[in-house]
């Protein structure tokens, strides 16, 4: 299975809000696209849709060789 890990991640919320988390591990299902603009805009969707929290930006690295 391929993974991302998602880290450095700026929320942007007022503040008031303490428990989201800096550090993400995203599995890719499926096929991965060579296109990084589409793989970063999907990550963003995958930050936003799981939070319910818009962002200024992240990190983000793979890990090809995740371990079940």
């Amino acid at each position: 299975m391929k993974e991302i890990i998602i880290t450095d991640i700026s929320w942007d919320t007022d503040d008031d809000v303490k428990d989201l988390p800096t550090r993400i591990e995203y599995d890719i299902v499926g096929p991965l696209t060579t296109d990084m603009n589409e793989l970063e805009e999907q990550l963003s969707e995958h930050i936003t849709e799981e939070y319910g929290f818009c962002h200024n930006g992240f990190c983000w690295e793979m890990n090809w060789w995740k371990k079940e």
